[in-house]
């Protein structure tokens, strides 16, 4: 009898990735009107936004340089590796090549992924995906339930979805078990937290339109909005229906200064689609800066009903505490974002000012500590060691004075 080998090969990094929501930091509805019956009613905009800029196809994506091909076959076609499935050499290589990798939270194509030995958690099962047609092995692509990742960019609050690539042996054809793997397979999980739960297998469409989304996020952080709105037109191509896409699609509207599309999509979003929260929660801001405080308050009703993960409330309460040198209760509340959000930089940060403000320089110095090592943009890893190094000379500049009295 033919044993049946279900495998698991983990890369062993600390974060989840794959940018799915927007959100907006607001200061702070009525119930919508009533459902569009299509959605295409004015989604598209084109002449607002100008020509589309050149937009990389899914075979750019996924094409490797012939160097880079040409390493992989070396690996895959040798006589030690040819005793083994063609799945199980594409993973071991990707052990060899990835022994050294380093999470940054950007979206590559396969070839920069392996060039640069960096990227999120979407740009290396872009990279499997890449080995995996060179060798001519399926690829499926799962997202699984775990602890959400938030992070901010450009003001904009970023939700991540842990996703997940299963790469099969040809010779398996049986079906899937409730975890979603078929024997014979192996799953490649990016930056495992340890609680994930298979949730459910996604096409190679979603699998695409979420590449596009993950650049259109990037580019509307950076306000790039024609870019921005011409990605998530391309990921609609691939997902029309997507409550992502469409979120993303009205804060470009918004963004772009076209109030009224924007409200157009949170309407529909909000009465057709069953993951709503973030388009509540930015269809509640556009509201706010319109001063229609009554929908406003039942807006507010519908989205305190259900449960949000995001820690951004408590940040958001922290950070007006410390901004009115209420130090003490912001420390409180930047607590409680950490321990809903323990990677999350900019709650330690604010929690080393805090403790810096009240004249604890010991705990004002070990919260930026661990700050920076959870830090993945250079930049930002920079400003924080120069506030670390202007901290520390504070103090021995304190320490010398106490020695010459």
């Amino acid at each position: 009898m033919t044993r049946v080998s279900v495998k698991e090969f983990r890369l062993s990094a600390q974060l989840l990735c794959l940018l799915v929501s927007l959100v907006f930091v607001p200061a702070c509805t009525s119930s919508p009107t009533g459902p569009l019956h299509h959605p295409e009613f004015s989604l598209r905009n084109d002449a607002l936004f100008g020509l589309p800029p050149q937009i990389e196809s899914i075979d750019d994506i996924h094409r490797l340089s012939p160097a880079q091909e040409s390493a992989f076959f070396e690996f895959f076609e040798n006589r030690t590796q040819r005793k083994n499935p063609a799945h199980e050499r594409v993973v071991d290589y990707m052990r060899l090549v990835l022994a050294d990798f380093e999470y940054q939270d950007t979206t590559f194509t396969a070839q920069d992924t392996l060039a640069r030995g960096q990227g999120n958690c979407l740009s290396l099962a872009i990279l499997t995906t890449a080995l995996a047609k060179l060798a001519r092995v399926r690829v499926g692509y799962q997202l699984a339930d775990s602890s959400p990742v938030y992070g901010l960019d450009g003001g904009i609050i970023v939700k991540g979805v842990h996703i997940r690539t299963v790469l099969y042996d040809k010779g398996w054809q049986h079906g899937e078990n409730r975890l979603g793997l078929r024997a014979g397979s192996v799953r490649i999980d990016y930056f495992p937290s340890g609680s994930e739960r298979f949730l459910s297998s996604i096409s190679d469409q979603q699998y695409a339109a979420r590449y596009y989304r993950n650049l259109a996020a990037r580019a509307l952080a950076q306000q790039n909005y024609a870019r921005a709105y011409w990605l998530t037109v391309e990921s609609m191509q691939n997902e029309p229906l997507s409550s992502d896409a469409l979120n993303t699609l009205a804060v470009i509207y918004r963004r772009a200064g076209q109030p009224d599309m924007a409200e157009a999509i949170y309407q529909y979003g909000i009465a057709n689609l069953a993951d709503k929260l973030s388009m509540l929660k930015n269809y509640r801001y556009l509201l706010f800066q319109e001063n229609r405080d009554s929908e406003v308050s039942g807006l507010s009703a519908q989205i305190e009903a259900l449960d949000d993960p995001s820690p951004f409330y408590l940040y958001r309460a922290a950070h007006n505490f410390y901004n009115n040198r209420n130090y003490r209760e912001a420390i409180r509340m930047y607590k409680k974002a950490i321990a809903l959000a323990p990677y999350l930089h900019e709650a330690r940060l604010g929690l080393s000012l805090s403790y810096y403000q009240l004249g604890d320089k010991r705990m004002a110095e070990k919260e930026l500590h661990a700050a920076i090592e959870r830090v993945h943009v250079p930049e930002t890893r920079s400003l924080y060691q120069a506030k670390l190094l202007a901290l520390g000379g504070q103090q021995n500049n304190k320490t010398q004075e106490a020695q010459h009295e």
